[in-house]
């Protein structure tokens, strides 16, 4: 009886495997059905809208407003942010890796070229250092620092707070420490 059991469970394996392989396959095909359906359904609404005039009962003008794909009463990711910062706003990263290249602002440390603080400026603080303005990127940027990090979220980074930095920062890569100050 053993024999017949082992050889059992050998058939019954190749069959589950058979039916999963089905089951993957049209669990597939069936997504995709339904992902047309919603397209085709979205560029209807958009028609619909379009040779109506645009009534708000009919999704014209009023759900034009709405970002596609987001439920009504769903709370967004941007919902726990601070409002003064723009959603996705961070500083480039140093283009050049040499380390001579490389300066940082007096005031938040912020790490970047000459070249990019002259076209960009200071995201963290634009009044001290414009865009575009060559003379405030000389007297208020510094190659005399030491130790690099990089801060990805400013709300939660341990590393932000370790290193002393303002919590309104923007993310990109910091100096540990400048060794020069404001000139008054």
């Amino acid at each position: 009886m053993s024999g017949e059991d082992v050889g059992d469970l050998k058939r019954v394996d190749k069959e589950t495997e058979k039916g999963i392989d089905e089951l993957l396959e049209s669990g597939s095909d069936e997504e995709t059905d339904q992902e047309k359906g919603v397209r085709a359904g979205e560029g209807e609404n958009l028609e619909k809208g379009g040779e109506e005039g645009g009534n708000p009962g009919q999704g014209g003008e009023g759900d034009a407003a709405a970002a596609p794909g987001e439920e009504e009463g769903r709370p967004t990711r941007d919902a726990n942010k601070p409002k003064g910062l723009p959603r996705f706003i961070a500083a480039n990263p140093p283009n050049a890796l040499e380390r001579k290249l490389q300066v940082c602002c007096i005031r938040c440390r912020l790490i970047k070229t000459k070249a990019q603080f002259y076209e960009v400026g200071c995201e963290n603080c634009p009044s001290l250092i414009p865009k575009g303005s060559q003379e405030e990127v000389e007297e208020y940027t510094s190659k005399k620092f030491d130790g690099i990090i990089s801060v990805v979220d400013p709300d939660d980074s341990w590393a932000r707070k370790w290193v002393r930095l303002n919590k309104q920062i923007v993310p990109g890569v910091y100096a540990m420490r400048c060794r020069e100050f404001l000139r008054q």
